[in-house]
């Protein structure tokens, strides 16, 4: 009998554990992305895309 118990406990801890990992990964697919002014120490996607041409032309 104790063993049934066990198993049952087992079991509710193991679907609890799942359902808490489903609600994590949801949270984090569900995330807004933050503006990018917002943002410390991002770079704009047009300052790297002109990097390369800038050190052409210094070097």
């Amino acid at each position: 009998m104790k063993s049934n118990k066990a198993s049952a406990v087992l079991a509710v801890l193991m679907y609890s554990q799942g359902l808490l990992g489903f609600a994590a990964v949801a949270a984090v697919l569900m995330k807004q992305p933050e503006p990018a002014q917002a943002r410390k120490g991002s770079i704009s996607i047009s300052v790297v895309e002109s990097a390369p041409k800038m050190a052409r032309v210094a070097g």
